[in-house]
């Protein structure tokens, strides 16, 4: 929907939502009043957008042979958000008015939005990019990233000298953001590999549970809708409530804290032996719990993975998501039951490994 095609009459009532919505907004800066109280309109119409791209590309068929893309990268510099959905469903005159008879600009109300720190570079916005042109060209697509808490570093000046400083984005909460708690998944790290009897198992040292966040973007000339799944990590477990008991807190949460070490930056320091292993956690984390959300889909749409390849394909945002080919063949063979010839056929013969770039 474009800005033209709205009639005086639904930008009444899209003024009148929006006004509605600030009553339970209206504490605090009124311009921030706006801005969430407009995301939370805005993202409630995307979310009826994104249920029927989602039912639309699962019915892809033999009639429909196109493949979902799924973009993994380990950062999207998605920018603002308001005013990309504001255009993209054409309701930026109606917000304008509203912000008008608050006696506020519309340009004051966006720049009340938090940049998403996400992304840091040309990385992270060519990322961007390529979900809002699967959006844009009708692509069944997921992109999938990290659900970064500080994102890399906000710049501050100190005595005459730049410093580097957490970028707290999150501070006020996330308007955007859609959480999907039925969607966790567990991802292993470290352990050991037991024989039992003719087959090997492997048990991992730590486990942790991958929740999903999904951002929508919107295509600028039709419904369509491409989706960011972002991955929050949290411990598997609860507290060590013994530890509790006597008084060890620090002890009693380490494992939530080691756990939540994950969600803090966009590439840790990896100076440190310490920070390269947080660095290679993440990949792993983010490449584990991508997948597994691929897998559980197509099972869900197909029945089976004799077409996984044929209806999927993987895109591998630089070197990062590596570990994505590896993992994708213990998911298989050791999740799936799938023989090793099976799993790591080729594409082009009706493989159960989707296609990597």
């Amino acid at each position: 929907m474009n800005t033209e095609s709205l009639g005086r009459s639904a930008v009444d009532a899209i003024r009148c939502d929006i006004a509605q919505r600030l009553t339970t907004q209206c504490e605090g800066d009124l311009r921030t009043s706006l801005l969430r109280a407009t995301a939370a309109l805005c993202r409630d119409t995307l979310l009826q957008r994104w249920a029927k791209t989602q039912a639309e590309d699962a019915q892809r068929g033999a009639a429909h042979p196109v493949r979902r893309v799924h973009y993994l990268s380990m950062e999207f510099l998605m920018g603002r958000a308001l005013h990309n959905a504001l255009a993209a469903l054409g309701w930026e005159p109606a917000l304008a008015t509203l912000c008008e008879e608050h006696g506020v600009a519309l340009s004051d109300v966006l720049e009340c939005e938090a940049d998403a720190a996400l992304g840091n570079g040309g990385l992270g916005r060519l990322a961007a990019c390529f979900l809002d042109s699967f959006a844009e060209l009708g692509l069944p697509s997921f992109g999938y990233g990290l659900r970064y808490q500080y994102g890399m570093f906000a710049q501050a000046i100190q005595d005459g000298r730049q410093i580097e400083q957490p970028d707290d984005w999150m501070r006020h909460g996330n308007p955007w953001e859609i959480a999907r708690p039925e969607l966790q998944y567990r991802v292993g790290f470290g352990g050991r590999v037991v024989q039992e009897g003719q087959q090997r198992h492997w048990i991992p040292a730590e486990i942790l549970q991958a929740e999903a966040f999904d951002f929508i973007v919107p295509a600028q000339h039709s419904e369509r809708v491409s989706t960011l799944r972002q991955w929050h990590a949290k411990a598997a477990t609860p507290i060590d409530f013994v530890a509790f008991s006597r008084g060890d807190f620090a002890q009693a949460a380490r494992h939530c804290v080691a756990a939540d070490a994950l969600n803090w930056v966009l590439y840790p320091d990896d100076s440190t032996e310490a920070g390269r292993e947080l660095r290679l956690k993440q990949e792993a984390f983010l490449v584990s719990a991508s997948l597994q959300d691929l897998l559980a889909r197509h099972v869900r749409e197909f029945g089976d993975l004799q077409s996984l390849g044929l209806r999927n394909a993987i895109h591998l945002n630089d070197t990062h998501p590596a570990l994505a080919p590896i993992e994708l063949l213990r998911l298989l063979i050791d999740e799936h039951g799938l023989s090793w010839d099976t799993a790591g056929r080729s594409p082009g013969r009706r493989s159960a490994t989707p296609t990597t770039h």
